[in-house]
């Protein structure tokens, strides 16, 4: 398989060439869960606290990301970052549209060690509560508002009465398969955007966050 010939070369790597200041490898037992240790060096809003990270690969890396998530098991704790939910999910475009197969896991590595050592204030996201109660196991199921709206915006038929009409999303979390109530969403006019009405039920595929 093209993942393991992948991940073989980059543990080879990381054996003989070392990994980066600050990273250890725990572990690395098979191709499909690996562990590494992380510490942001300096003087920095994390210094002297150590955390992990969890890459789960499937057999489409490295065309698709490894879910990345830092690990939260009472041995290890979440950081307290505006771009890390306490489930260990993080928002980060590199684990997501902004992902490369010439990256690897000590690059990701590397950079989640950066976003770390900039961040200027100790806080988790503002909709940590709710994303955690519902959030997929998986954060690679996690979807852009923004790509959403963008892709439903492009979807317009027109009403009885010949007026385009496109769907936009109320601020939210969506989750897979959950059927949007009538006050989520709203069919607006492109030409009048103040006139608006409930559109239908409407079940969406992807997750989304506001």
């Amino acid at each position: 398989m093209a993942v393991s010939r992948r991940l073989q070369k980059e543990l080879r790597d990381l054996q003989t060439q070392g990994t980066p200041i600050g990273i250890v490898l725990l572990q690395a037992d098979d191709f499909q869960t690996w562990k590494l240790s992380i510490e942001v060096l300096g003087n920095t809003l994390y210094q002297g606290e150590k955390f992990a990270l969890r890459f789960q690969f499937d057999s489409s890396y490295p065309i698709t990301p490894p879910a990345v998530t830092f690990v939260a098991d009472g041995e290890y704790n979440a950081p307290m970052h505006p771009h890390v939910y306490s489930n260990g999910h993080i928002c980060a475009s590199i684990l997501g549209n902004e992902w490369s197969p010439v990256l690897t896991v000590a690059a990701v590595c590397i950079t989640l060690q950066s976003m770390l050592a900039s961040c200027k204030v100790s806080c988790s996201p503002p909709d940590d509560q709710r994303y955690v109660l519902h959030a997929p196991a998986d954060p690679r199921k996690v979807r852009s508002v923004r790509n959403v709206l963008w892709t439903l915006q492009l979807m317009h038929t027109p009403d009885p009465l010949g007026f385009p009409w496109s769907v936009y999303l109320s601020r939210g979390v969506v989750y897979p398969n959950l059927t949007l109530s009538l006050f989520d969403c709203r069919l607006q006019t492109t030409s009048t955007p103040a006139a608006s009405k409930p559109c239908p039920m409407l079940t969406l595929s992807q997750c989304i966050i506001p």
